[in-house]
């Protein structure tokens, strides 16, 4: 069975299909300085998962980091000119381990991020 979110995450939806997985989180009240966790996936023991692609977006400046078991893999920031990221990852997990993308700001008002992170469950 598969563990979604971080202590702080909430989770939208899942969206499974045959083995393709899309599974969206958000986290709300976040304030400057903070990185907290988005959306997470821990993959089930016996199983293996590509990580195709995953996204962000929050309403104000933000850092996103796409972390595989502790390791940071990726860091993209959004623009005020667009509030969105993409990360384009083609990496295989191993069973055990955690894939998640966190996000930090450093404005002085509280906001909401979003991410999600897309692959196949073998």
């Amino acid at each position: 069975m598969a563990i979604f979110g971080g202590t702080n995450a909430k989770i939208s939806s899942t969206s499974i299909v045959e083995s393709r997985f899309n599974i969206f989180g958000s986290v709300s009240s976040v304030g400057s300085g903070v990185e907290k966790d988005i959306v997470s996936y821990t993959v089930p023991l016996g199983k293996t998962f590509v990580l195709s692609a995953g996204s962000g977006h929050a309403n104000t400046d933000c850092f996103f980091k796409l972390i595989v078991d502790g390791n940071i893999q990726e860091v993209e920031k959004n623009a005020w000119t667009d509030r969105n990221v993409k990360f384009i990852a083609r990496i295989t997990i191993s069973a055990g381990s955690i894939v998640k993308i966190t996000g930090i700001h450093n404005n002085h008002l509280l906001h909401t991020f979003y991410a999600n992170i897309t692959g196949m469950l073998i």
